[in-house]
């Protein structure tokens, strides 16, 4: 479907942990050297059967990991060896998705890729509601240091995944995910210009950056259909999620994308 209207597209498999304590996977870590080394056997399975998916697909692009911190930095040697691996079985363009915070400045091994992958959800911002040059203004110091990482790689920078709730506080922790607040939170925070003022401010000062490769955005639902018939408050409960469809952020995007194709 993505091919029939000329769209490229990237293959980007998660590891997912339903942790009751919250863990995060930038946390996985090995206690010995015999588990590092089933950890990567498993992974590697793992990621070699995408690469694979994504070969006979004719993806372009293949994501081989995502936010794995501490393996990263603990092992670059085992990643070094599994992009190889990668390499012989897949033919496209490699990235790997690291956190915004810390983790893409510490991993090594970006010059075995062809871009530099960054979840980029940075704070922009520490008011509810911010105006649009308030944001713009928040943008300054990352791109700053995206851009020295660029030039010390020589790779461009590539967004695996940016993407704003439609609540008033979400251009100050974008990461925190809506699903952990209860239904009156929820209420209480829901907007749309917050949303759509924060995606104007991000196509506007990253869009046109000559070391920025691209945008992908979190979160899109390929059978996304709002309740046209349901209460303002049940809109309220469902549509403070990532997703801009069906919002005013969804306009802005139509619209930075059609400058764009332009």
């Amino acid at each position: 479907l993505a091919k029939s209207y000329g769209i490229n597209t990237i293959l980007k498999p998660h590891i997912w942990l339903r942790d009751k304590e919250g863990k995060w996977r930038g946390e996985i870590a090995m206690k010995s050297e015999e588990d590092w080394q089933k950890w990567f056997a498993d992974y590697e399975e793992f990621i070699l059967h995408y690469a694979q998916v994504a070969e006979d697909a004719n993806m372009e692009m293949l994501c081989i990991g995502t936010e794995l911190h501490k393996t990263c930095v603990e092992r670059e040697q085992d990643w070094r060896a599994l992009i190889k691996k990668i390499r012989a079985v897949y033919s496209g363009q490699l990235t790997y998705a690291a956190n915004f915070s810390k983790e893409f400045e510490e991993i090594t091994f970006w010059d075995e890729l062809d871009y530099i992958g960054v979840q980029a959800y940075f704070p922009l911002t520490d008011q509810e509601n911010p105006t649009l040059e308030n944001v713009r203004k928040g943008w300054q110091p990352h791109l700053e240091k995206l851009e020295a990482f660029s030039k010390k790689y020589q790779k461009p920078i590539l967004f695996t995944e940016a993407g704003y709730k439609s609540t008033s506080n979400s251009g100050i922790e974008p990461w925190e995910w809506p699903q952990r607040l209860s239904k009156e939170e929820r209420e209480s925070i829901f907007s749309e210009d917050t949303q759509a003022t924060l995606y104007e401010a991000m196509f506007r000062e990253v869009f046109d950056q000559p070391y920025i490769a691209g945008i992908h955005l979190w979160k899109w639902y390929p059978n996304y259909a709002p309740a046209q018939n349901a209460s303002a408050n049940q809109r309220r409960f469902y549509d403070i999620d990532f997703t801009p469809q069906g919002k005013k952020a969804e306009q802005v995007m139509i619209d930075w994308f059609t400058k764009f194709d332009q």
